[in-house]
């Protein structure tokens, strides 16, 4: 994951930021089903950016709640993302929940929970627009369980690379 250098081109403080990282210290829970901005894992970009992602989500949730998520970015921009998630309810079955090409935070996608702790990667890239701003992960659970929740696990982390 290196920044592609060309020649010609001038090494500035600019050029060396093409690397973000953020994680989870302790885990966060919530019982609501209305997405939420995650309050760690996110990164910032500059206008006319290129960037790609990898959310890797330690999940947790029931099998009734299930668990959402979605990527939330500057307005203007495109964000091609997939999902990795569970399938069946089962912690060991998995499958590929395909590319949104959103242009919105809009965009959502369900992962199956068997009440296990779960990874779910979320990766994608982000061509953002004129617009300066946040790639952040929003999650929430997927349906109402009692009271239970959903958790996003301590240690789960997001690390993003320049592209252009």
């Amino acid at each position: 994951m290196f920044w592609n250098w060309m020649t010609g081109k001038r090494l500035t403080p600019e050029n060396l930021n093409g690397f973000k990282t953020a994680y989870k210290s302790v885990a966060e829970d919530r019982g609501g089903t209305t997405l939420t901005v995650d309050t760690d894992l996110f990164f910032t970009i500059q206008p006319l950016e290129i960037w790609a992602f990898q959310f890797n989500v330690f999940a947790q949730c029931t099998t009734v709640g299930d668990f959402k998520a979605s990527i939330g970015f500057p307005t203007g921009a495109a964000c091609a993302w997939g999902m990795l998630g569970g399938n069946t309810g089962a912690s060991t079955s998995y499958e590929n929940f395909g590319i949104e090409a959103a242009t919105s935070a809009s965009t959502t996608r369900t992962a199956a929970m068997g009440g296990n702790p779960q990874l779910l990667p979320v990766i994608g890239t982000i061509f953002n627009s004129t617009n300066a701003g946040s790639v952040s992960l929003y999650w929430a659970m997927n349906a109402l369980d009692g009271g239970n929740t959903a958790s996003v696990r301590k240690g789960s982390h997001v690390i993003a690379t320049r592209l252009d």
